[in-house]
């Protein structure tokens, strides 16, 4: 029996309106949604992934043309405007109540087709999940806050969350930090990127949902409820999906691994900048001067200026001085309120407390004596991976935790699963637990992490491809130590557990 598929799609092209309904006009979509597993984020320097989707619509009457002045659209859609309107689809399944969203995010510049002798006129929107608005938007931390961050020992989920809220994200979900992240700063930096790079240097992820959630999901996220529960089995005997294709990977495959760290710590008083040409402000003028500095510093002096006039005169009690302070910058306003002479600073610069990068050290972690695979690697020879360049690894004991999770993840070939023509389900979700089970491929049913969902929705029907990695690599001691509920030592019994890195 052919299953009911409905789709509801919604579209804000006023930004200051309401969403209206566009469900009717809607030809096909086709999306994907996918995260960077935690490993291989940390070996791509914390890269991550902004998901897309594709709309087709029917443009009959011309309603989504940009150039028809006479569209109910016009208005909002001239001269591009259309750019980033907010979208969001979501799809029911047989008729149910229930609605799932399979994407939300902001358009792109619509792309027209006109009509031919076989089809009508169309429009196509290429559209980008939430995340798009926090990778291209750039910040720069204020210098209180640098210093917040460091005197609060903050850790990494908290610094995201701060990060992503100056970044405008409102619909956030983030778990608890699991590591103190002693020194963190952005210099006109994309906030996302940034994100990305913090996350990963502490074993987690940021990524949106497809409800528009911005999520950060720290180390263990996956050891917890519900990621412990198989979500759902896939088979091929019950029409589960088309085909499956296993895959076990060698590319990202070593027996050793070495991470770098370098702590940091504040230096002595010093002088942080100085211009690089004279400095002459006009009279009843103004300047701005964008100060870069080498390094962050922790403190920051007020600037004191000496100004003189061309012919030598004091001129300093008409010149004012305004900064705004950054972590690695300092946004000077020069202003003169002399009536008539030019105002030369003589001694412009700035001093303060740099942070000064300590030694850079290494962890190194082998297959032999650190990892559970040295037999298999027995006459194989070695290869090495090594870890460098990631700032926000500041320790040691962080350098270690990162040196064995990689290790216990690129020690052995990575298992991967590709599922073809699945039966779409809009409530599925990127870390989903799920279950395989083929006979033609495998002696017994084998648990996984959805890591990857591309789909396709139109009037043949509702379709997804997944990809999957193996949940025993992950994780393979089962389930670990929780405060509360389990106990050290011999006296503990079955309540005794590994201790998660």
């Amino acid at each position: 029996m052919a299953r009911l598929i409905q789709w509801q799609l919604f579209i804000k092209w006023n930004p200051a309106g309401s969403y209206v309904d566009e469900s009717a006009h809607l030809l096909g979509a086709e999306g994907e949604m996918s995260f960077v597993p935690a490993e291989e984020a940390l070996l791509s320097s914390g890269r991550g992934v902004v998901d897309s989707c594709a709309l087709t619509l029917r443009n009959g009457g011309g309603r989504f043309s940009p150039l028809n002045e006479a569209g109910p659209l016009y208005s909002y859609i001239q001269a591009g405007g259309a750019y980033r309107a907010s979208v969001y689809l979501r799809v029911s399944i047989d008729g149910g109540a229930t609605w799932a969203r399979v994407f939300t995010g902001v358009a792109k510049i619509p792309q027209e087709v006109g009509p031919t002798w076989r089809e009508g006129p169309t429009v196509r929107i290429e559209c980008r999940s939430m995340d798009e608005l926090a990778l291209q938007k750039r910040g720069s931390t204020p210098l209180s806050t640098f210093q917040g961050y460091h005197d609060g020992a903050y850790n990494e989920a908290q610094i995201i969350d701060a990060l992503l809220a100056s970044a405008g994200v409102t619909s956030r979900q983030i778990d608890v930090g699991t590591i103190t992240i002693p020194w963190a700063w952005l210099d006109d930096e994309s906030v996302l990127e940034e994100c990305w790079a913090l996350a990963a240097a502490c074993g987690g992820r940021v990524y949106a949902d497809p409800d528009g959630v911005t999520r950060y999901e720290n180390f263990y996220h996956w050891t917890t409820a519900p990621h412990t529960t198989s979500q759902e089995t896939l088979s091929f005997a019950a029409g589960g999906y088309q085909t499956l294709t296993p895959v076990y990977a060698d590319g990202d495959l070593y027996s050793t691994v070495t991470v770098e760290h370098s702590s940091r710590q504040v230096g002595t008083a010093d002088k942080l900048w100085t211009p690089d040409d004279p400095v002459s402000v006009p009279p009843l003028g103004s300047k701005k001067i964008v100060a870069r500095l080498r390094q962050p510093a922790y403190t920051i002096d007020a600037p004191v200026v000496k100004a003189t006039g061309a012919g030598g005169e004091d001129l300093t009690s008409s010149v004012s001085v305004a900064c705004i302070y950054y972590a690695q910058r300092v946004e000077i306003t020069l202003s003169n309120s002399h009536v008539t002479k030019t105002a030369f600073i003589a001694n412009l610069r700035l001093t303060g407390r740099p942070l000064v990068g300590g030694p850079t050290q290494e962890v190194t972690r082998s297959t032999t004596d650190d990892g559970g695979n040295g037999a298999w690697w027995s006459g194989r020879g070695e290869r090495t991976k090594s870890l460098r360049g990631n700032a926000y690894i500041q320790s040691e004991a962080q350098a270690d935790m990162v040196a064995r999770f990689l290790l216990h993840r690129l020690e052995r070939p990575r298992l991967t699963f590709k599922l073809g023509g699945c039966l779409g389900k809009p409530a599925r979700r990127l870390g989903d637990k799920i279950t395989i089970n083929d006979g033609g491929v495998m002696t017994s049913a084998r648990d996984a992490f959805i890591t990857s969902i591309k789909w396709q929705l139109n009037d043949s029907g509702f379709v997804q491809d997944i990809e999957a990695i193996d949940a025993a690599q992950m994780h393979p001691y089962g389930s670990y130590f929780v405060l509360g509920t389990n106990k050290l030592g011999a006296g503990g019994g079955s309540l005794t557990a590994p201790i998660f890195y």
